[in-house]
């Protein structure tokens, strides 16, 4: 999942500072850094962190290289509820393509009184709520 930020130029002005400092530095090379900024630069050895090109295309993106994503250009799905129950769920923007949504309704398993309610998520999401939670950023 891509994340959305919103900064203004002197931010922005900052972390290619940054970056390019960080590149001047050799830090590209694993072998170049500190066990403190490595373990920052590969998320605590969950990814592999970026070499010399890798660092310049990123520069390339924060300098808008690339089209800027505009937050009026983002899909944006609203729900709209009162005293805990969903009365609308509106989307603003939807892409051409739609945007995948699911809903996981509880009542439905009362078609299946045996069904564990780890394997009625399983079907649904492909994961227990609880495994879901875990990457999950709640709205709502």
């Amino acid at each position: 999942m891509e994340a959305v930020l919103s900064i203004d130029a002197a931010e922005r002005a900052t972390i290619l500072a940054a970056l390019r400092y960080y590149q001047q530095q050799g830090q590209g090379d694993p072998s170049n850094r500190s066990d403190e900024i490595h373990d920052i630069a590969t998320d605590g050895d969950n990814q592999i962190s970026l070499d010399e090109e890798g660092i310049d295309v990123l520069c390339e993106k924060v300098n808008f290289g690339e089209t800027p994503l505009m937050l009026d250009q983002v899909t944006q799905v609203v729900v709209f509820a009162s005293e805990g129950v969903t009365r609308s769920v509106a989307v603003r923007d939807l892409p051409e393509g739609g945007v995948p949504c699911v809903v996981v309704d509880y009542d439905d398993m009362r078609e299946h009184p045996h069904q564990e309610v780890g394997d009625f998520e399983r079907e649904r999401i492909g994961c227990t709520r609880e495994e879901f939670d875990l990457a999950a950023s709640y709205i709502w």
